[in-house]
């Protein structure tokens, strides 16, 4: 995943049925999504997801990244990275609950903040 520094960023995901390719009707659910430093698991920020309206049969969540949550933060690239491209230092956790179904959790290994302005 890769996240612009300092805009906004909007994203949508599709949630299935557990052990399906079925869409989950997501129409009572709400969620989060964690975005961490792999360096040390502290939280750089949070944001909610919540349905997609006209989307809650089709298990469509959107999230929303305020640009101010990733101003501050810095990346290695260059000559510090892989002479190129930037490298991830940061992970995500996403999160979902309607209160009393299981919860789903998804793990993003590396999410890749991208310098902008270039």
């Amino acid at each position: 995943m890769e996240i612009p520094i300092g805009r906004d960023y909007t994203f949508t995901i599709e949630v299935l049925q557990e052990g399906g390719l079925l869409p989950l009707n997501v129409t009572t659910y709400t969620g989060v999504f964690n975005i961490f430093d792999k360096s040390n698991n502290n939280t750089i920020t949070t944001a909610s997801l919540t349905p997609v309206v006209g989307g809650e049969l089709k298990g469509l969540m959107v999230c929303t990244i305020d640009a101010i949550d990733t101003q501050g933060i810095t990346v290695s690239q260059g000559s510090a990275a892989d002479d190129y491209y930037v490298k991830a230092t940061h992970g995500g956790f996403i999160y979902i609950t309607d209160g009393t179904s299981p919860d789903r959790n998804v793990t993003i290994d590396e999410v890749v903040f991208i310098p902008t302005g270039y």
